[in-house]
Formats: structure tokens, sequence, C-alpha cells
């Protein structure tokens, strides 16, 4: 079940099927390793952004507005202090 599992989470992620019978186990490791690292820190960040909004609903200031600026200026290459990053 495992290498069912692991085999169409490569595939969801843009695996070809195929090719994935090729691989060696350090690649197929090392790639679902990547995808897990990748859900994981996407996991994070909607637990980051959940946890500013729920904490807004019960604040007087307004952390979302904050936290929404520094996600908009993170895309666009600008530091939460205004300055460009390199």
């Amino acid at each position: 079940m495992w290498l069912a599992q692991s085999v169409n989470k490569l595939v969801k992620h843009g695996h070809d099927f195929r090719a994935i019978g090729d691989y060696t186990l350090t690649q197929f490791m090392a790639s679902l390793q990547a995808i897990e690292q990748n859900e994981a820190s996407e996991r994070l960040d909607f637990v980051s952004d959940l946890s500013v909004v729920v904490g807004s609903l019960f604040s007087k200031d307004s952390p979302i507005s904050d936290h929404i600026a520094s996600l908009v200026n993170t895309s666009v290459g600008v530091k939460p202090d205004g300055n460009e990053q390199q």
C-alpha cells in the first residue's frame, strides 16, 4: 500500500509514471522526501496565516493587515522593513 501511495504522490506532482520504474531507490526516496518537505512547508504557512486571521478576530489592532503586507512585499522582493531584497 505504501508503494502505491508513494508512486501516486510522485505522479500527482508531475513525475512520469513510466519513468518512476527506472528510478533508483535513492532517486525515488529523494523525490518523495522533497515533495513531503514542500507539503509540510505549505501546511506550516497555512497554520501561520490562519493563526493571524484568528488572532485578528480577537484583537483591537489589525495584525492581518501587517501580515498581508509582509506577504505581498516578500513576493515582490521587498523586506518587511521596506528595503529591497538582494
